[in-house]
């Protein structure tokens, strides 16, 4: 192992090298949780509960962590989460993540609020990319999306039902990280103070094309982060809440999509959705992931 550079060698140093390089607003949104954290520090307690049991004597010199997925073999049992900040803590940074995915041989997920377009990850690597989608209040924008991911060559829809209601969290709202983001002294500070984010990121964005925007967005909301009303109509209208659905959510295929209907959802999973052959986006196979991220948000 080259030890030129020990920084980055553990989740803590990464942690910080983060800290350091990020404006406060985004580095927080990132790192911490809602209100006091309590789902935050509990979802910590459980991960430093497992333990490892070693077996002494045992031949280990064919071993692999290797498993099938929806007919896919891949070498870890993970993949890449979607994180909608992506983009903003690195220019195009889900094509670096899903390019790292490829490499490694493990999904990526693109998300719904994320800021590059997943036809240009799609494009810019041969990884095996997949959607999160959240189900925006007129129905008909949700399926365009699933048509977008379709002919960009997704067949993986990660469907997130897990949050009943938007979290209160207090740091975004004090950092002004929010949809659409609230330029203000404070945070116009926090940028000038961290320019490399600045000449790495923002600028390179600004140069090529404008402030961000959200690429998986239907067209007619693909604003700039800052885009003042038609961005928060925007959040709005994609609340992954599916209140006014939420007495109405099972799995079903009705002409080619996916719909949700008739069967409540009791425990706040993902739902990974497989296209099934023949079909547009149809059932296929169904697989649930205990998800901790909804918890996170809440508390």
């Amino acid at each position: 192992m080259k030890t030129g550079n020990l920084e980055g060698m553990s989740y803590e140093s990464l942690r910080e090298m983060a800290r350091r390089r990020l404006p406060k607003g985004i580095f927080e949104y990132i790192d911490r949780g809602a209100e006091d954290e309590t789902a935050l520090a509990y979802n910590r307690r459980c991960f430093e509960r497992i333990r490892m049991r070693p077996k002494i004597l045992v031949d280990v010199s064919v071993r692999t962590p290797e498993i099938e997925l929806f007919g896919r073999k891949q070498a870890l049992p993970l993949l890449v989460s979607p994180t909608a900040a992506t983009g903003l803590v690195r220019h195009k940074g889900e094509i670096d993540l899903a390019r790292a995915a490829a490499k490694a041989n493990i999904p990526f997920c693109a998300a719904t609020e994320a800021i590059t377009a997943f036809e240009e990850v799609v494009a810019a690597t041969k990884g095996n990319i997949w959607f999160q989608l959240y189900f925006w209040k007129d129905r008909r924008l949700s399926y365009g999306l699933v048509d977008r991911a379709r002919e960009a060559g997704i067949d993986t829809l990660l469907v997130t039902v897990d949050t009943a209601v938007l979290p209160k969290r207090e740091y975004n709202l004090r950092n002004g990280y929010d949809v659409p983001l609230r330029p203000s002294l404070r945070n116009l500070c926090d940028v000038a103070t961290h320019p490399r984010w600045f000449v790495d990121v923002l600028l390179r964005y600004l140069l090529k094309g404008g402030m961000p925007r959200h690429g998986n967005y239907p067209e007619v909301y693909r604003r700039p982060v800052t885009g003042g009303k038609i961005a928060e109509y925007c959040r709005r209208a994609s609340n992954p809440s599916l209140l006014k659905y939420r007495n109405s959510i099972s799995f079903q295929a009705n002409s080619g999509f996916l719909q949700l209907r008739g069967m409540p959802i009791i425990v706040p999973p993902h739902v990974a959705v497989r296209e099934s052959p023949g079909s547009k986006i149809g059932i296929g196979i169904i697989r649930i992931f205990p998800a901790r991220p909804g918890a996170y948000s809440l508390m």
